[in-house]
């Protein structure tokens, strides 16, 4: 029986870095590579070899979710790496994203990994592992980038939560929680945004975050956080109210929405829309490369 890994969005950013890895450190047969786009599945051969298997799926549609798990059950092969890491966000007012955009955020980041999970647990012994990548926005609520944020809460507590349940089986599952990285992904999303959300900080190489994620899957921890700043920004998100942690968020990206600062003036919105610009606070005001 071979032995594989699955990577869902491993065709760039994080994903990459996690195909790079399986590649050089685990002893897997093959590396099932998902992703959307040809080419760039293409290029992950050419770069990392033949034990790569491109695999061009979009896994929010159904009936390519259902052509996947009959492919498992034809090949019946032994996942010892599931990686859940395909994901899609986009920033601005919610009213503004339309119903299939957030309804595609939702079933990416939410739908496709409970269903990935599903369908690949049974080929999985013990000994084998799960990576989910959540976010650092899991543990906070994100104005103009709610879906998102609430999208990664989400996968950040069924992860803990399935951890529990499939420790008897020695079936270990880790948390990623990143901070923003140098990825299409937050480039394409601050693009689609701008002015909106755009300060985003810190901003990392996602290699040393699947580095760290690997590791610490390896050692069995449920949760994966890269960074001074990152942990420092999950323990405030934690101990301070909600309402405090938005409103720093607001004023990092320069846009009110919160009572509690009156007398500021309203600036025109690239759009025509008002919205009331507030100081900025940021430590790192660099956009993704």
């Amino acid at each position: 029986m071979k032995k594989i890994a699955v990577i869902t969005g491993a065709d760039s950013g994080l994903g990459r870095e996690y195909t790079r890895l399986i590649v050089e450190e685990s002893d897997v047969d093959e590396i099932w590579a998902l992703a959307k786009t040809p080419a760039r599945l293409q290029r992950l051969v050419q770069d990392f070899g033949a034990r790569i298997v491109p695999v061009e799926i979009d896994l929010t549609q159904l009936d390519a979710l259902a052509d996947f798990h009959r492919r498992l059950s034809l090949e019946k092969p032994e996942i010892r790496w599931l990686i859940n890491n395909a994901g899609i966000g986009k920033f601005g007012p919610f009213e503004k994203l339309e119903a299939l955009e957030a309804a595609r955020i939702v079933d990416l980041n939410c739908r496709a990994v409970v269903e990935m999970t599903w369908n690949c647990l049974p080929y999985m012994p013990a000994g084998s592992r799960i990576i989910n990548t959540a976010s650092q926005a899991a543990f906070q609520p994100l104005p103009y980038f709610n879906v998102y944020a609430a999208s990664k809460a989400f996968i950040d507590r069924f992860s803990l939560a399935l951890a529990v349940e499939l420790k008897p089986r020695g079936i270990a599952v880790t948390s990623v929680c990143p901070c923003w990285m140098r990825t299409p992904f937050i480039t394409k999303a601050q693009t689609s945004a701008k002015p909106d959300v755009t300060r985003l900080f810190p901003i990392t190489d996602p290699s040393p975050v699947a580095h760290l994620a690997l590791a610490d899957s390896k050692k069995g921890r449920t949760r994966s956080v890269y960074g001074t700043l990152t942990r420092l920004s999950i323990l405030g998100a934690k101990l301070l109210p909600a309402g405090i942690v938005m409103a720093v968020w607001l004023i990092q990206q320069g846009l009110s929405g919160i009572p509690a600062f009156p007398g500021r003036k309203s600036q025109n919105h690239a759009d025509g829309e008002q919205v009331s610009r507030l100081p900025v606070l940021t430590m790192d005001d660099k956009a993704a490369d």
